[in-house]
């Protein structure tokens, strides 16, 4: 039987929520009757202890009676009204805690009566002692009605205890069932999703991605003189469809091809077009996943062969392009839905310049280029959105590396006289453009020769962004280029002179720090974060405590003293802005650090309300981590 897309989507989902709910449920039933069991642990442990408690109580005051029949001292008898009273009250106790359990009840009962009696002897020679008959009390004393009045209380207690306990084996043994029934019936559910999802993958690898290859192939293979055949093996509904709908066209195209050979073309060149769109993004979604960013780094201290370097950096810059791409994306976004914004902050002229040429110097060594940097501004400190602005300048250099052979690229700041603009010139003696090439640079999705998507890669969004950032900073950005010559890239920024004098960062370059007697507290739920922070602060001599969330988190911090803080935001139990909260309640002096992914100007204004000294971003690179560090705990 044949499904469409969105039967099979349908259906994945409807099954999905099934197996979610059904789990979700087991799970609460099984928490419940894992609590009910605890519970009549908790129980059958309180009986115990009132048990021995009671034998205790009768004791303290047999030895309160003696002390005082030698002694005559008063200060004997308060041991002996401490038991007593004890004795009573804990017997009480035991009678409520054991109201459902007849047997138990009985014993008490007999047990009462005896007591009873051992109280009254006890009395009775207080009594004689306090009356000037102590000789009489000390003979009742030397009888053996007390002894075997406390033997018989004895076997009735060794009896309570002995049903009791089993009691306890019994409940322990049902909860320890519960506890492996719960943990099975958890592992079956995530066993079933997981099949459920590998079904859905394998699925949707069969009839919709190999189909859909198969098709952008045999677009790309398409000859307009020729009849061509489109077809989809195994493809679903739609994308049979769609098949059928190409073939349709190509027949019809075929068949007027000879009387309209300028619409032909036209034809052509815009299945080209959406050949080469869909060749490129699968190439471009195909990028290594992001979360092997921290991994890599971690391997460059293990890797010592040449070979092993370039395989590594070759990763490490496939990670890169995906957190690019996916920064494009969001941007994107963002600006469409009117939200991207550009923040007002002080900072350092010359550490941007820094921080991009740390980014990009070492990109245009790899392939035997030099950039040339040059800052000939005077005033080093500005108002403006850095970020944005090292965003600008890495699109428009990076593309200067990218689209260059050999040659020297030129990357100028300078301030524009007799105003607050400052303009970053980047000349670069590339491939160039023509003017029709320049007058699609900016467009979204567009590369300037469509021959380019294969040869260099990229989305085509990164220059429509620097010009929406540019235009959201009211700047302007000016382009001049030669096929064949290179292109100058002019970007002039409005910008505030600030009067503060910040403290230049400490740049670690990714040499391990010394942080020998610090303590770093850090809380990540995640188990591969935490190794990777672990791993990336080995070697600096701290001593790291790792929690799984923030309510450990807080708890390690009011045992211990630290002198610093990592924590995520995102995680079980209590999250990092609340966990913040409770830290600077218990000592604001402690700077805490939010390590995340969620960095939008609403995100880290949350973050300081919350009481955060800093963040780090997502992913973290290790160079980042140790600035971090420096700058609290050495600067």
């Amino acid at each position: 039987m044949q499904f469409s897309l969105r039967q099979s989507f349908s259906v994945f989902i409807t099954l999905a929520i099934v197996a979610g709910l059904l789990s979700i449920s087991v799970v609460i039933v099984g928490n419940q009757n894992s609590k009910q069991s605890e519970k009549w642990l908790t129980h059958t442990y309180e009986v115990l202890t009132m048990s021995s408690h009671l034998l205790t109580s009768l004791k303290d005051a047999e030895t309160g009676q003696r002390g005082y029949l030698l002694t005559s001292k008063e200060r004997y008898l308060e041991p002996y009204h401490a038991g007593v009273k004890s004795s009573r009250d804990t017997l009480q106790k035991l009678f409520n805690k054991t109201s459902d359990n007849p047997r138990q009840q009985q014993r008490l009962s007999e047990l009462s009566d005896l007591i009873d009696q051992k109280l009254q002897k006890l009395e009775q020679t207080v009594n004689l002692a306090k009356n000037g008959q102590k000789a009489e009390a000390m003979r009742i004393v030397n009888t053996d009605i007390g002894r075997e009045l406390m033997d018989e209380i004895s076997a009735l207690l060794d009896a309570f205890d002995r049903e009791e306990n089993q009691l306890l084996a019994q409940r322990r043994e049902k909860y320890d069932a519960m506890q492996y029934t719960e943990l099975i019936t958890i592992l079956l559910a995530i066993l079933s999703l997981i099949s459920l999802m590998a079904f859905a993958t394998h699925a949707v690898k069969r009839r919709v991605i190999n189909p859909i290859i198969s098709l952008t192939d045999q677009s790309t293979n398409y000859l307009p003189r020729v009849k061509n055949e489109f077809s989809a093996q195994n493809a679903a509904t739609e994308i049979q469809v769609l098949a059928n709908t190409l073939q349709l066209m190509s027949d019809n195209l075929y068949k007027v091809i000879s009387n309209l050979n300028e619409d032909k073309i036209t034809a052509e060149a815009r299945a080209k077009v959406k050949a080469d769109f869909l060749a490129n993004m699968s190439h471009e979604i195909r990028t290594p996943l992001n979360g092997i960013n921290g991994t890599l780094q971690l391997l460059a201290d293990e890797v010592s062969t040449d070979k092993g370097k370039d395989l590594l950096h070759k990763a490490k810059y496939s990670a890169f392009s995906l957190i690019t791409i996916v920064n494009d994306i969001l941007d994107l976004s963002k600006f469409e839905a009117g939200k991207l914004r550009v923040e007002e902050t002080d900072f350092r002229l010359s550490e941007l310049a820094e921080h991009v040429m740390s980014d990009m110097g070492m990109l245009a060594h790899k392939k035997g280029l030099r950039i040339n940097f040059r800052n000939k501004t005077e005033h080093d400190y500005w108002i403006g959105d850095p970020v944005r602005i090292r965003q600008i300048l890495i699109n428009i250099i990076s593309n200067a590396v990218k689209f260059t052979h050999h040659g020297i690229i030129e990357f100028t700041i300078d301030h524009v006289a007799g105003s607050d603009e400052i303009e970053f010139t980047v000349v670069d003696p590339g491939i160039g453009m023509t003017d029709e090439q320049l007058s699609r640079l900016f467009e979204r999705f567009e590369q300037a020769d469509r021959s380019t998507t294969r040869k260099y890669g990229g989305t085509g969004l990164g220059m429509s962004i620097t010009k929406l950032l540019v235009d959201l900073m009211h700047g302007r950005i000016d382009v001049v280029s030669q096929a064949g010559k290179g292109s100058s890239f002019n970007v002039t920024l409005p910008l505030k002179r600030s009067q503060l004098t910040i403290q230049p960062r400490t740049h670690t370059d990714d040499v391990d720090i010394n942080l020998s007697g610090k303590r770093i507290l850090a809380a990540e739920d995640n188990e591969i974060n935490r190794m990777i922070i672990q791993e990336m602060l080995r070697k600096t001599g701290a001593d790291l405590a790792l929690a799984e969330n923030g309510l450990l988190a807080v708890e390690e911090f009011k045992a211990k003293p630290f002198d610093i803080v990592l924590l995520d935001i995102q995680m079980p139990e209590m999250d990092g802005l609340e966990a913040c909260k409770i830290i600077k309640q218990h000592n604001d002096k402690v700077p805490v650090i939010a390590v995340t992914a969620n960095v939008l100007s609403e995100d880290k204004h949350r973050y300081e309300n919350s009481g955060f000294n800093d963040y780090l971003a997502k992913p973290m690179s290790k160079d980042m981590l140790y600035a971090k560090l420096s700058e609290y705990l050495l600067n």
